[in-house]
């Protein structure tokens, strides 16, 4: 929905393993679905906004820990 103001906190709550990539695109939602829809269809879009919002925030992570650690006798220091 072009009005909707919290399309990516929406996809930022849906991005998860125990909730959107649990589809496995099977289909069998679609296919006894009562109303007609296609719910697989809507996954898939879903899945390819998020991907196409997608920001590694891991590599920022590591990054700033593996800066913190460089003086350390053990640890990351190797990076």
């Amino acid at each position: 929905d072009s009005r909707d103001q919290f399309t990516e906190e929406r996809l930022a709550w849906v991005n998860d393993t125990m909730k959107l990539y649990r589809c496995h695109g099977i289909m069998n939602c679609t296919a006894c679905c009562p109303k007609g829809l296609d719910p697989a269809k809507a996954i898939v879009h879903l899945k390819e906004e998020v991907a196409a919002s997608y920001t590694d925030g891991w590599k920022n992570i590591m990054t700033e820990q593996i800066a913190n650690n460089k003086g350390r006798e053990s640890g990351m220091m190797y990076m």
